[in-house]
């Protein structure tokens, strides 16, 4: 065998592996591929790198349940998400529940916990606070 076809069986084995775990096994890796599906041009120039960088976590992880583009309004399955606290994240997408206190703007409690996403609590949370600042004139076209 070459060594070209053992490479080939190897990453395919691995690849075999990642989707036998599931989706949250293979998330780190799909989190990494993120800057190269969003152009960093399509991000206005006054926002920071982690508030672009939290645009592509919500594009790809929130915006399916949450409103595909527009944070600041309610989604089909979950409500509006735009200046979220990183404590209401934290509680939220890592361990499924509220921080203590918290009235929830929707009952039904389907979104799934999302430990993948901890180290992107940060951008996730710049990026919601940036279009909670800047309403519906945030996103370019």
């Amino acid at each position: 065998m070459s060594e070209q076809s053992s490479a080939m069986m190897h990453l395919s084995s691995s690849l075999a592996r990642a989707i036998r775990a599931g989706v949250a096994a293979a998330a780190p890796a799909l989190l990494g591929l993120l800057p190269a599906c969003m152009p960093a041009e399509d991000v206005p120039a006054d926002w920071s790198r982690a508030a672009g960088r939290g645009r592509d976590v919500y594009r790809a992880w929130c915006a399916s349940c949450h409103h595909p583009s527009e944070p600041w309004r309610d989604g089909a399955q979950g409500p509006a998400v735009a200046g979220a606290s990183r404590a209401l994240l934290e509680a939220k997408v890592l361990r499924g529940e509220y921080p203590p206190g918290y009235e929830p703007k929707r009952r039904g409690g389907t979104m799934p916990i999302q430990a993948h996403l901890k180290d992107r609590l940060g951008d996730l949370t710049e990026y919601l606070a940036v279009v909670a600042a800047a309403g519906p004139s945030v996103e370019p076209k």
